[in-house]
């Protein structure tokens, strides 16, 4: 289901005006969900194939609509390289938001952080 805006009526807009709205007013709904599309250029997220938290960052991010780019640290060892560079620690998720870096973080860590970014 792709994101589908409010109005400030709380009545769905017509598809037509998903992208034109959601630009205006930064909020979108997204599988029932309030969704704010980012203000940013580059999402990356490092994670490990078996880590909890990792799923459930990028379930975070998906339920949101937030596009990013996913980089397992264990199948490619020039992401994990790249994340031990960027965080200074080996333990995942890594988000790499713009350059700002948030490390082994839960749910409610990431909410936070991605706060600066709405």
């Amino acid at each position: 289901m792709g994101l589908k805006p409010i109005s400030q009526r709380g009545r769905w807009q017509t598809p037509g005006w998903v992208g034109i709205f959601c630009k205006i007013r930064q909020s979108c709904y997204k599988d029932g969900m309030m969704a704010t599309v980012p203000k940013t250029k580059s999402v990356r997220l490092f994670v490990k194939p078996w880590c909890g938290w990792c799923h459930k960052a990028a379930k975070w991010l998906d339920t949101r609509g937030i596009h990013y780019e996913t980089l397992d640290v264990i199948a490619d060892p020039a992401a994990e390289k790249e994340m031990w560079k960027l965080s200074g620690q080996g333990l995942a998720p890594v988000i790499d938001v713009d350059g700002q870096i948030l490390a082994d973080f839960d749910p409610n860590q990431l909410a936070e952080f991605w706060k600066r970014f709405e």
